[in-house]
């Protein structure tokens, strides 16, 4: 991939804190496992992805690879679209699937400062680009979280990342418990949405408008 990401794509807080060599970070993240993609090779047209098999959870089988309309979100105004990260951010199922290792694929970036050090088995290497850069946002304190209902607001970085991520220095750790729910907010449905009838409508129904009703990049 070449070219820069800049003005709207590029978030203007951490963007400057990178190499001007680096002109592809940083980003907002695409939600690529929930709203189709899991990996970049299955946004091609057509897809040619394989399943996914059951460690996935609600990402397993073929569904995930090809882009999310938006009449598939069973709630929508809880459904990340994108966050403070690096192009493409992953759910907590990831700190499972990776065994709490690589931790950059997760790509989740905080913009400002929430007392860790580094991010602990990222998975970069020592002539990785801007590597202390990168393992220090990851551990960062606020993410800007945008929904596909079009809604936006701040949330603690750690509460999107798994519990299997922590810190060099503990003083920093991911929020979400592995279990059935640990995935709520990033996949089209998820089991706690499919045990109550009519999904979790904790907020209003929004209407979609024309930029939001195929909830993809």
């Amino acid at each position: 991939m070449t070219g820069e990401i800049k003005d709207l794509w590029a978030d203007p807080i951490t963007k400057p804190m990178f190499a001007a060599s680096q002109k592809m970070k940083n980003t907002f993240g695409y939600n690529i496992y929930g709203l189709g993609g899991l990996t970049r090779t299955c946004l091609t047209v057509p897809v040619t992805c394989a399943a996914r098999p059951a460690s996935y959870g609600e990402f397993a089988g073929t569904q995930v690879n090809a882009p999310a309309n938006f009449s598939s979100l069973k709630a929508s105004a809880e459904t990340i679209l994108e966050t403070t990260g690096e192009q493409f951010v992953r759910p907590p199922v990831l700190g499972v699937l990776n065994a709490g290792a690589s931790g950059n694929a997760a790509g989740l970036s905080g913009i400002a400062d929430d007392g860790g050090d580094a991010l602990l088995n990222s998975g970069l290497t020592a002539a990785s680009p801007d590597k202390a850069v990168r393992e220090k946002l990851y551990v960062g304190g606020d993410a800007f979280v945008v929904y596909c209902d079009g809604h936006a607001k701040l949330r603690k970085n750690a509460s999107l990342w798994s519990a299997r991520y922590r810190s060099v220095d503990g003083k920093w750790k991911g929020g979400v418990p592995d279990g059935p729910a640990m995935n709520r907010g990033w996949s089209r449905d998820w089991p706690e949405n499919r045990i109550l009838s009519g999904g979790i409508p904790a907020r209003p129904n929004y209407r979609a408008s024309s930029a939001t009703r195929n909830c993809s990049r």
